[in-house]
């Protein structure tokens, strides 16, 4: 075991050492699938969190790593000189829905014309920020170089933001036929579903973005909420408690996990 959490602490350390996206990128998916490597990101974050300088930036990358976005704030406002910090800072204030102080955040960080990532998250913030008609004319210029889910991924969401469902979801379709694994794309999918009450479908997306390398947090609560609609309590409160394990301080998941515990509890009573 010892040997196993060297390991872990060892490979986020190099990681974290690496002052690229593609880095950030990599630690969050190492802590999504090993528990060794969660448990010592959990113990260089509390490390660090008092800390200054270089430590601080870790801080805050290892706290979006977690999906702990706003702790991921507190460590990075103020401090995100690099264009990786600045990257995981406008991701982490659009987890919170502050899209217009996101967007200034990935503009400093999609100044690198390397930094795809940090350019395509903009525009996520530019959608929800009203630009919506704006960017999809960008977008359709951009496919004649980047055929790409995360392109088809946007011009969904331009047409969701413009109240035209049926092109979003043949967007999102087409994101998913680029990359099955476009988690973006298939959330956005499953609400669409789930909104037009396409409840099986709406299901299997869900569960299958549960089961991507991270899964979105949102995945999570969703899918819990259709499974207490049928009935599956104690489907839904493990839903819940895989949400609390990333972030205990997700107060929503905490009082559905506790609904969900009291119906089930119910259910056995009866």
């Amino acid at each position: 075991m010892g040997d196993v959490q060297s390991e872990a602490k060892q490979g986020l350390e190099t990681l974290l050492g690496q002052d690229t996206v593609q880095a950030v990128e990599d630690v969050r998916h190492l802590i999504s699938a090993s528990d060794p490597v969660r448990e010592q990101a959990v113990q260089i974050l509390e490390a660090t969190r008092e800390k200054r300088g270089e430590a601080r930036e870790q801080h805050g990358l290892l706290a979006w790593a977690l999906g702990r976005s706003a702790d991921a704030v507190k460590a990075l406002d103020g401090n995100a000189e690099s264009p990786r910090a600045s990257y995981v800072l406008g991701l982490s204030l659009q987890d919170l829905s502050r899209h217009e102080e996101a967007a200034t955040a990935l503009k400093r960080a999609a100044r690198s014309e390397k930094n795809v990532p940090a350019r395509h998250a903009l525009l996520h913030s530019r959608i929800a920020l009203g630009e919506a008609e704006e960017v999809l004319k960008e977008l359709k210029g951009l496919l004649k170089s980047e055929d790409s889910a995360q392109v088809h991924d946007l011009i969904g969401q331009c047409h969701e933001a413009r109240g035209d469902w049926q092109q979003a979801m043949e967007a999102y379709q087409a994101a998913l036929s680029r990359d099955p694994n476009c988690a973006g794309a298939m959330f956005r999918l499953a609400c669409q579903c789930d909104l037009r009450g396409l409840d099986d479908e709406a299901l299997e997306l869900y569960e299958r973005c549960s089961g991507l390398n991270p899964a979105p947090a949102s995945a999570f609560m969703n899918l819990g909420v259709i499974y207490e609609d049928r009935g599956e309590y104690e489907k839904a409160a493990s839903c819940y408690r895989i949400v609390l394990d990333a972030d205990p301080a997700q107060v929503r998941a905490r009082l559905y996990q506790k609904d969900a515990e009291a119906s089930l509890h119910k259910f056995y009573d009866e």
